[in-house]
C-alpha cells in the first residue's frame, strides 16, 4: 500500500478502498514502508449484523499458525445501539476462539477511531482484521479514520475479511 495525494484520491478514488469493497476474496495490505513481523496479536472488528466469515478467519489462523497468541475481538456502536446484543455475540467469539486468550472491547462512535488508534499503535506485532461489511468499513467516515491513520499513516498491516 501507498498513500497517493488528496487530489488524487478526489479524482480517482482509493485502489486500497475499492479492492476492500469490492473483493470476494481474502484481502491482505502491507505497507510499503514498513518492516514486519510476523504477529502475534490479532486486533478482529467485528459486529453482530455481519457474522465473521469462518472460512477465511480460519485460513488466517492457519496461515499464521504457531504466531498467533492473542486474538481481540471488538465492536463499533453508534451512541443509539444497544449494547446487550453485542456483548453477547463477542461472549460467544471469545468461547469460540478461547484457545487464543481473546479479550473483547466495545468501543463507541464517538470515542472509537482515537481509543482504536491509541491501541494499535501501542500493539506491536498486531495486525488489524475487518470483516467486509462491517461498521469499520461501511460507516464512512470510520472507515477514512481506519485506511487513512491507521493503514497509511500508522503504516498497520490490515486483512480484510469477504462477506
Amino acid at each position: 500500500l501507498k498513500e497517493g495525494g488528496v487530489l488524487r484520491r478526489l479524482f480517482i478514488g482509493s485502489t486500497t478502498l475499492s479492492v476492500i469493497e469490492e473483493s470476494d476474496m481474502l484481502t491482505v495490505t502491507v505497507p510499503t514502508e514498513t518492516k514486519m513481523n510476523l504477529p502475534e496479536k490479532l486486533l478482529v472488528g467485528v459486529h453482530p449484523n455481519y457474522p465473521l466469515n469462518p472460512e477465511h478467519f480460519h485460513r488466517v489462523l492457519k496461515g499464521l499458525e504457531n504466531n498467533v497468541k492473542n486474538i481481540e475481538f471488538f465492536t463499533i456502536l453508534k451512541e443509539d445501539e444497544a449494547e446487550q446484543t453485542t456483548r453477547e455475540h463477542l461472549l460467544k467469539l471469545q468461547t469460540e476462539y478461547k484457545s487464543f486468550e481473546p479479550d473483547i472491547q466495545v468501543y463507541r462512535s464517538d470515542d472509537a477511531a482515537s481509543t482504536l488508534s491509541d491501541k494499535m499503535k501501542l500493539s506491536h506485532n498486531s495486525i488489524l482484521v475487518l470483516q467486509q461489511g462491517s461498521r469499520s468499513l461501511t460507516d464512512k467516515l470510520f472507515r477514512k479514520f481506519t485506511i487513512n491513520e491507521l493503514v497509511y499513516r500508522a503504516q498497520t498491516p490490515l486483512i480484510v475479511l469477504s462477506k
